[in-house]
């Protein structure tokens, strides 16, 4: 009897490395294949969203343009409705002498203004003549208090 008849050789130890890196690449390849499905699942639902919202960008800038035709106004001129000044009317003017009129004074030239018939007294008036003004209404107003 032969004892070589029934005895397998061992696997040599390249065959074992064989053996082992075909699971590994078996295993490498399925991993691949399903992280290439998920990659174009992924894909395909990022396009659809990129889609959706470039839909909604056209409509959005059409919405714009028509609004925009509806909204011209004539260039160069002023809308004909003009707003209110919301902080009310100017109490103090200031002059370029670093002087304020008050109210009571511009009030009083106004009435002066008109009593003259003269329109825009300071657009004609200097600002010497306007402060001469200024002083001499001061002190009109200040005889006439304490008279």
């Amino acid at each position: 009897m032969s004892f070589t008849r029934g005895y397998q050789a061992a696997p040599t130890h390249e065959g074992r490395v064989e053996f082992i890196m075909g699971k590994v690449l078996k295993g490498q390849q399925k991993m691949s294949a399903n992280f290439d499905v998920r990659l174009d699942s992924m894909y395909s639902n990022l396009n659809e969203k990129f889609e959706g919202v470039s839909a909604h960008l056209k409509k959005l800038d059409s919405q714009v343009a028509h609004y925009d035709g509806l909204v011209r106004r004539e260039e160069g001129f002023f809308p004909g409705i003009t707003d209110t000044n919301p902080r009310h009317p100017v109490n103090v003017v200031t002059l370029r002498s670093g002087r304020q009129l008050t109210p009571h004074l511009r009030n009083e030239m106004e009435e002066l203004d008109r009593a003259e018939g003269l329109e825009d007294v300071q657009n004609d008036l200097d600002e010497k003549e306007a402060e001469s003004l200024i002083d001499e209404r001061t002190t009109q107003t200040q005889n006439f208090q304490t008279v």
